[in-house]
């Protein structure tokens, strides 16, 4: 999408889009399922020139991007596909018996800003065979002065913490259906 998100008065953000399909290897069997690439995030730039909140939040997203391969240590986008495809292709190579299905998901979406606080919401989930993926959901609160990344207790007074844990906890019962005296080894978690 190349329609720029207004952010500030200044800063404005392009959501860029990577996918591929990685097809399996001639060599393995018919039944392999093909591999998806699927990254998408923000990227900021400053119509008034350098900002160094545009490029310390630039910085974070593309470090949290590229890390996302375990063991892998790529300087791009693009090298962290070819990494993923590589890789894809010798596993299906190797283990042939192995139904392939392998995918790399990243996506950064903005989901607050004004002219003070930038919010991300990224998904980083990856399957590279096994049991099922490893997928993380964060939340990422960015100072749009200074691109400075806050924690929750730069949010919220230490004091509400508890109380913020309490209402978190009643929530997830509630959606779990759990009952308040159920442990979460007994409800399965």
């Amino acid at each position: 999408n190349d329609n720029p998100i207004k952010i500030t008065s200044s800063i404005s953000a392009v959501i860029k889009h990577f996918t591929q399909k990685i097809p399996p290897p001639k060599t393995a069997r018919k039944e392999i399922v093909a591999a998806n690439i699927d990254i998408r995030f923000p990227e900021l730039s400053c119509q008034t020139g350098g900002s160094v909140a545009v490029n310390a939040i630039n910085k974070d997203i593309q470090s949290r991007l590229l890390k996302v391969l375990d063991g892998k240590h790529p300087e791009t986008v693009q090298q962290l596909m070819e990494a993923f495809c590589a890789d894809y292709e010798r596993s299906t190579k190797a283990t042939p018996e192995m139904p392939g299905a392998w995918f790399l998901k990243f996506e950064a979406t903005i989901s607050y800003h004004d002219e003070d606080l930038f919010c991300l919401r990224v998904l980083q989930s990856v399957f590279t065979g096994g049991a099922h993926p490893t997928s993380q959901l964060t939340y990422l609160v960015f100072s749009m002065k200074t691109g400075e990344h806050y924690s929750l207790t730069d949010l919220i007074n230490k004091d509400n913490l508890a109380k913020l844990a309490k209402v978190a906890e009643t929530h997830f019962r509630r959606i779990r259906n759990m009952k308040p005296e159920e442990t979460y080894e007994k409800a399965g978690y």
